[in-house]
């Protein structure tokens, strides 16, 4: 009888350290032997994997005077169904030159429609705050410190993470016990309000992302309260994919919140804030200009 007893407690307990083993894999650790050390200051890391297999691009501060860096991630265009973290080369030069002022940079992959629909995509940038946050030793980054940015459709899933502050509406189960606030947004081109002022050519990306939900659950505004993150918002005003009235709209609502919501509305400016009928105001210097001094304003620096 106390054989029996002693086997079955054994069997319990390698049963009870199994299950305790799949939760645990839930919360993993970095999964590639680049990373065994920091990355050096300059350099990058391509392809790290993230959460469900996703992946993010590292690039390390290329000058720094303290020990861990702020971080800027970047969420790429293409209306939810196409690019890659490769792409909007001309969004990310935006963000680039920051790496000289002592801000690291990640720029991410997240699932995509028609395999994926909506909450997918926005749990895989939430995890991706959660995993970087996690692993800041590994990255050397401040994790106080960490703003979301993004291109058109890349600034929608970035604003639903930086509006919804505090709530865990896009928890997959990973990282959990990671906070997953972040302390700014930078927002280019982008669709914040799905019920309103839409382009036609913006309606069908939206349904196929929308299919499982209401549209009104994919639209930052309908999340807006006063610990969502710091905003500044900017638009083409000839752009002919997004209304520039969504970032005017959102800036609006996220004032009336006692949230800072500053509209850049850039003239001569197409979605992607190329010049069209004119010279571009303010140029991309000035742009630049700009997100640094938000970025450094919000963040204390």
């Amino acid at each position: 009888t106390l054989i029996v007893v002693f086997v079955t407690l054994i069997c319990c307990a390698v049963w009870y350290n199994a299950d305790k083993f799949v939760l645990e894999t839930r919360e993993p650790v970095l999964q590639t032997a680049l990373l065994e050390e920091r990355i050096p200051m300059g350099e990058a890391r391509e392809n790290i994997t993230y959460c469900d297999n996703q992946k993010l691009d590292f690039y390390a501060p290329i000058k720094t005077t303290t020990e861990k860096s702020p971080l800027i991630i970047y969420i790429h265009g293409g209306g939810w169904r196409m690019n890659n973290k490769d792409s909007d080369e001309n969004m990310r030069a935006l963000f680039d030159g920051l790496r000289d002022k002592g801000y690291a940079l990640a720029s991410i992959d997240y699932s995509l429609t028609p395999q994926y629909q909506y909450p997918k995509p926005q749990q895989d940038v939430l995890c991706a705050v959660r995993f970087l946050r996690a692993n800041t030793e590994r990255f050397a980054i401040d994790g106080n410190k960490i703003v979301v940015t993004g291109f058109s459709a890349g600034a929608n899933l970035a604003a639903l993470i930086a509006t919804n502050n505090n709530n865990t509406l896009y928890d997959n189960g990973l990282y959990s016990n990671t906070n997953q606030n972040v302390q700014a947004f930078v927002g280019i081109g982008g669709v914040y309000d799905f019920t309103n002022t839409l382009r036609p050519n913006s309606i069908g990306n939206i349904r196929n992302l929308m299919q499982n939900a209401k549209p009104s659950e994919g639209s930052p505004t309908s999340y807006v309260y006063d610990k969502s993150a710091p905003a500044l918002l900017i638009h083409g005003d000839k752009d002919s994919i997004v209304y520039a009235a969504q970032s005017e709209n959102y800036g609006t609502l996220l004032v009336k919140n006692n949230v800072t919501g500053n509209v850049v509305i850039v003239k001569n400016a197409e979605h992607d804030l190329s010049n069209t009928g004119g010279d571009a105001a303010p140029n991309k210097d000035e742009i630049i200009s700009q997100i640094t001094n938000f970025i450094n304003q919000q963040l204390g620096l």
